[in-house]
């Protein structure tokens, strides 16, 4: 099979009840077989679900959008990878503004989708490299979209009938937003300025003076960037560069 090449990438939807973890799944079906580029296993509940460095993710049973997609693109560099992780934020800005129009969705850096200041999806890329190519990645998306309370410790989750007041049918929903990330995963191959471009446009505080706690120190800065390998830069107010990785930096209003 033909991995990454370019051309339209196609949903194989899966839908599961329920599993601990539609990345690991993903993988054991990697580890098993070739899985087709745009295999998508989507499930009920997911009762083992991460995000970044590990954090939990709490979903409503039957009432969000938690899946994993399986891309081949073999077409970037593994040094690259961050392209991708860009790429989905905005397939996901793509589709909530086709929702709900607002000039505050945003991507707060690397990857979480914020309606002011409030979180509703994350992303988890694990990525599969084979000698100098970049052979597989399995995305994993948790999208709120039905649930109208949250119970977990998290501080600010919010969902999409929270903002628009109204329910949508999750079937059609995982069939738009798939549709977005085709469209932006096929720029990331034609066109990846255009994918650099559109990031920086929708970065939550892109070049906004803010406050921001930098390993142990509170600090007033800017971004002014995010470098090829994912890393935030940072001016600051005494005029230093900072370059930043995730665990380095946090967001004062967190």
């Amino acid at each position: 099979m033909e991995r990454g090449k370019g051309g339209e990438v196609k949903l194989h939807l899966k839908h599961i009840a329920s599993l601990p973890s539609t990345n690991a799944h993903l993988m054991e079906l990697l580890d098993s077989s070739d899985i087709e580029e745009g295999t998508v296993v989507w499930v009920d509940e997911q009762t083992q679900g991460k995000g970044l460095q590990d954090n939990t993710w709490e979903s409503e049973i039957g009432k969000n959008l938690t899946f994993s997609i399986a891309l081949h693109p073999s077409f970037l560099e593994p040094s690259s990878q961050f392209q991708l992780s860009k790429m989905i934020s905005l397939a996901l800005i793509d589709f909530l503004q086709q929702k709900y129009p607002s000039d505050l969705w945003k991507i707060k850096w690397p990857n979480d989708i914020y309606f002011d200041k409030r979180k509703i999806a994350g992303i988890l890329i694990e990525n599969k490299i084979i000698g100098n190519e970049y052979d597989t990645a399995i995305v994993g998306v948790g999208l709120n979209i039905n649930q109208k309370e949250f119970f977990s410790s998290a501080p600010n989750p919010v969902s999409l009938i929270q903002v628009s007041g109204k329910e949508y049918d999750l079937q059609e929903s995982i069939q738009e937003l798939f549709t977005c990330i085709a469209i932006r995963y096929s720029q990331l191959q034609k066109q990846p300025a255009l994918i650099d471009d559109d990031y920086l446009k929708n970065l939550l505080q892109f070049q906004t003076w803010a406050k921001y706690k930098y390993l142990h120190t509170e600090i007033k800065g800017c971004i002014t960037g995010v470098d090829m390998y994912g890393y935030l830069q940072i001016e600051t107010s005494n005029n230093k560069y900072l370059s930043c990785d995730l665990k380095e930096i946090k967001y004062l209003w967190e």
